[in-house]
């Protein structure tokens, strides 16, 4: 399947190389002012449905364009705070904490860091290079671990952006949790597919990514029943959202682990997996 991977990309890349504009993405559980100003935007904006997370810059901004004269508090708020992402490069937001405690517990949607984690620092950046390259650095750092967050390269254009590298995905419409996917575990590196421009009248937006987890000692092997295997589990993922109507957007989401051990991998067993469910 990874063999036939850049095939699929070189596909949609070409197929789409007359249209424009790569994008940057805001930060996700890292910047929360920043972060609850896009989420107020995002409810009185037009055409702002976006049901999947990190947010891609330049649609954060053509919405913010829709409150202008509505909402012009908010809008210079956010104008104020997006402006370092309408620059082709910069580094958006950098700070340190300092907190005590003594359970080692896990913080919700903080990338398994603890509660008694006493020192954290932070902080993200972006280039863009022309309209169809990026790169985006931001990252975690701790007394334990350096936690890449949103780490990758990206690049194509409006309508089919590939991102390369320790990108997060955050598969709900709520800002608390995410039943499917969110940033409650460290981020993986993987290959993802979307689109930065909605598609039609209908709004259409898709996400796709594929990763390869960390090795599991206790993986079903696909030989023999009752075997326990190691190995490393694949993970892909799929969102697609569209709007039949203003003011409504219908989402699904969908996550398949598969392989591992001694399983094979193919695109036929993964098809057969993705639209049966085995």
């Amino acid at each position: 399947m990874l063999k036939k991977l850049p095939v699929l990309i070189g596909l949609i890349f070409s197929s789409q190389v007359l249209a424009n504009g790569v994008s940057a993405y805001l930060p996700l559980k890292q910047n929360p002012q920043l972060e609850h100003l896009v989420e107020k935007l995002l409810v009185v904006g037009d055409n702002a449905h976006m049901m999947s997370k990190p947010y891609k810059t330049s649609e954060v901004l053509r919405v913010l364009k829709s409150i202008e004269h509505s909402y012009p508090s908010l809008y210079q708020k956010l104008f104020n705070e997006l402006a370092l992402y309408k620059q082709s490069d910069a580094v958006t937001y950098a700070k340190a904490t300092l907190a005590y405690g003594n359970e080692s517990k896990s913080i919700p949607n903080q990338r398994g860091q603890k509660v008694d984690t006493y020192l954290k620092l932070e902080a993200g950046g972006f280039a863009n290079f022309g309209n169809h390259f990026g790169v985006s650095v931001a990252g975690i750092a701790n007394e334990d671990n350096l936690l890449p967050t949103q780490s990758f390269v990206y690049f194509g254009n409006e309508y089919a952006q590939v991102d390369i590298g320790y990108r997060e995905h955050w598969y709900s419409p709520f800002n608390d949790s995410a039943m499917i996917l969110s940033t409650n575990a460290k981020t993986l590196p993987s290959i993802s597919i979307s689109n930065v421009k909605p598609i039609t009248d209908f709004d259409i937006r898709y996400d796709l990514f594929y990763m390869k987890m960390k090795t599991d000692s206790a993986i079903n092997s696909g030989k023999e029943i009752g075997k326990k295997v190691p190995g490393k589990p694949h993970l892909a993922g799929v969102h697609l959202s569209f709007a039949p109507f203003d003011g409504l957007t219908l989402g699904a989401n969908r996550l398949l682990q598969f392989g591992g051990g001694d399983r094979s991998v193919s695109l036929k067993g993964f098809a057969e997996a993705f639209f049966t469910g085995w």
